[in-house]
């Protein structure tokens, strides 16, 4: 066939672009076809792209390790709807729900879904100190959730607070620093808020790699600011966190803030 006679790096090239039904499709027409689209190569790619274009963490979706049915069926059930075909639709796309149940405690939890699916980052809103980040595992992808997540590592933060600062809000920003690293940048934002003191705002950012054996929290760098009760950023604060790093215009200091925080997001 002159499909066939076409060099490896061209056919994965014609490849490239076709959904994961219409290769399986295409190798059920000779044995011939069906050699080539059954190359590893070809579904790590397509792996490799839905990873890039959806800025999803890999290893939530299919180990290293996995047989090539399993890297076959990831990829049809993320690839099967394309993206632009899910804006405004009325379809109900969920159709199964699961309790997930984490260990009780006080205080609203923050949940921060890894891009991926399988792994989550928790901390407690309106809660006392110490806080603590926990990432769990909810399970392989494509399997249903894990009704008792697994945990995987947990970082404890104390303030330097007092009563007069009894409420805490926390928000995270989760991405993938590099598309073949394991890494995963977690910025973490916690503000104490109080009536006659002030409050303090405290940023983090951590390295971590849920992907391995063992995940700990590395902290990258942090920024502290105390905030005065006439300062009114003490009721609203100007945080942006942005997909490719964090920006703070932070009363006079934002520029300082700013440029310490993003630094800090470049990989070692």
């Amino acid at each position: 066939m002159a499909f066939l006679s076409l060099p490896e790096d061209v056919l994965m090239e014609v490849l490239a672009p076709a959904r994961p039904i219409d290769i399986l499709a295409l190798g059920q027409t000779c044995k011939a076809v069906y050699r080539v689209t059954s190359e590893r190569i070809v579904w790590e790619r397509k792996l490799r792209n839905l990873v890039k274009h959806r800025n999803l963490y890999a290893p939530s979706l299919c180990p290293h390790d996995s047989t090539l049915g399993a890297l076959q069926r990831t990829l049809l059930k993320r690839l099967s709807v394309p993206p632009e075909a899910l804006e405004g639709s009325a379809t109900e796309l969920i159709r199964e729900k699961t309790a997930v149940y984490f260990e009780p405690d006080s205080g609203t939890p923050y949940l921060c879904l890894v891009p991926g699916g399988r792994y989550l980052f928790t901390g407690l809103e309106k809660g006392r100190d110490p806080l603590t980040i926990k990432l769990w595992d909810l399970g392989p992808v494509g399997m249903p959730i894990l009704s008792a997540p697994v945990l995987l590592s947990q970082y404890e933060i104390r303030f330097d607070g007092t009563p007069e600062q009894p409420y805490r809000d926390v928000s995270f920003a989760v991405w993938v620093s590099d598309l073949d690293a394991l890494d995963l940048r977690l910025v973490a934002v916690f503000t104490r808020m109080g009536v006659r003191n002030g409050g303090v705002f405290v940023a983090k950012v951590f390295a971590i790699s849920p992907g391995n054996p063992n995940p700990e929290f590395k902290e990258l760098g942090s920024l502290y600011c105390d905030v005065r009760p006439e300062q009114r950023t003490a009721l609203i604060l100007p945080i942006r966190l942005h997909w490719e790093g964090w920006y703070a215009d932070w009363s006079e200091e934002g520029d300082t803030a700013e440029y310490y925080m993003v630094s800090s997001f470049i990989p070692p």
